[in-house]
Formats: C-alpha cells, sequence, structure tokens
C-alpha cells in the first residue's frame, strides 16, 4: 500500500478508527512500562484523550449499526444456522449497547445527573457479550471451513483452485479469533472487581493487549483495502 492508498484509508471512518486505536493503546503500553512520571503522565493523557475521540465518535454509531441490522433482517440468507443466531444475537446486543454507552458518556460528561455506575456497567456487560458473540462467529466458521477442505479433499477437479482460497479465509478468520481473544480480555477487565478478571490487569497489560488488537485490526483492514 502506497501512501495515496494509506491517505484514502484514513479517509474513512474504520480506517482513522483503527489508526487512533493504535495509538491510543501503544500510548497506554507506554505510559505503564514508563520510568519517567513526567513522560508516563503525558502518554496517559494522550491516551485518554484518543479514548474520549473514539467514544466521541460513537455518537453517531447508531444509523450505520441500525441500517446494518435491517439489511441482514432475520438473516434468511445465511445457511448456517448456528452463523444466522449468533448474528440476530449480535445485531441485538450492538443495537442496544450503543444508546446504552451514550447515556453513560453523557452522564460521566455531566450532561445528565444520574448516577453513572449502572449505565457504564451496563455498557461494559453488552460490550463483552457482543465480543463473546463474535469470537464464537470466528469458531464456528473455522468449523465451517474445516468441513469444506475435507470435502475438497476428494475432490481434484475443483480442489486446486478451492482450496487456496479456503486457507486465505482460514488465516483470516484466525487472526480474528486471536484478535477477539484479546478484545475480550480486555473487555472484561472493564468490568466492575470481583466480576471474572475485571480490573486485575496492570496498565502495561492493558496496553499490550490492546495494541497487539489493534494491530491486528489494522493489518487485517490494510490487507483487505489492498488486495
Amino acid at each position: 500500500m502506497n501512501l495515496a492508498e494509506f491517505a484514502k484509508f484514513l479517509e474513512t471512518y474504520s480506517g482513522r478508527d483503527k489508526v487512533i486505536r493504535l495509538l491510543c493503546y501503544s500510548a497506554k503500553l507506554g505510559a505503564g512500562v514508563s520510568s519517567s512520571p513526567v513522560r508516563a503522565q503525558k502518554l496517559d493523557k494522550f491516551s485518554s484523550q484518543l479514548s474520549a475521540c473514539r467514544a466521541l465518535l460513537r455518537l453517531f454509531d447508531d444509523i450505520p449499526m441500525l441500517n446494518c441490522t435491517l439489511t441482514y433482517g432475520l438473516g434468511r440468507k445465511e445457511k448456517d444456522n448456528v452463523l444466522r443466531f449468533l448474528d440476530l444475537t449480535s445485531n441485538v446486543i450492538d443495537q442496544a449497547y450503543f444508546p446504552i454507552e451514550h447515556v453513560a458518556w453523557a452522564i460521566e460528561n455531566d450532561f445528565m445527573s444520574v448516577k453513572s455506575n449502572p449505565w457504564s456497567t451496563s455498557s461494559t456487560v453488552f460490550w463483552v457479550i457482543s465480543i463473546y458473540l463474535s469470537l464464537m462467529r470466528n469458531i464456528r466458521c473455522l468449523m465451517v471451513l474445516q468441513y469444506h477442505k475435507k470435502c475438497l479433499k476428494g475432490v481434484d477437479c475443483n480442489g486446486s483452485t478451492a482450496m487456496p482460497q479456503l486457507l486465505i479465509q482460514q488465516q483470516n478468520y484466525l487472526l480474528s479469533t486471536f484478535k477477539c481473544s484479546l478484545d475480550l480480555v480486555h473487555a472484561v477487565n472493564c468490568l466492575p472487581e470481583g466480576y471474572l478478571w475485571g480490573g486485575k490487569l496492570l496498565k502495561w497489560q492493558v496496553g499490550a493487549v490492546g495494541t497487539v488488537s489493534s494491530v491486528i485490526g489494522l493489518y487485517m483492514a490494510l490487507k483487505k483495502k489492498s488486495s
């Protein structure tokens, strides 16, 4: 990908968000491992500003999410019933997540006078469920692809052309599965203490998990863009 193509990538909301996410967690990682308190404070502030930027931009995600949900509908075109169930459930969870997060954001920024903890916790719970469903979907897709690979092994005429495509899809889903696993670790850590490993990760660990996840997400997006 050359400079012009990367510039076009940055002009998109998804592309810019992925770069901001990488910078956000890289700064958090730097703040967690820095031996200088002053540098750590600056990096932490930079990370917080980028995180706030992403939260602000998500205020406009309701309509795109609604369009995605309506376009998918009841998923009648999906041949696999398990994937259909996971997609339908994920759409419902994601559709509910955004307004809940918006309320939590409004309370945290003093636009509403309500106790913020229930809304913030609810937002995180929906986030965890959404990532878990994405993880289950990736695993199911890998199972389906593995089944297709076994079927193609006995086919000589079409196997030679279809197999490479299946291997590429399998690699993509493996990367996506690893990314979802990292995101799930991070999301659960954002839950209140007492829920699984909520609040137990150190700052540098959160930064490391988020940075690796962001690198994978950016790599997959750029690879898809250039293909």
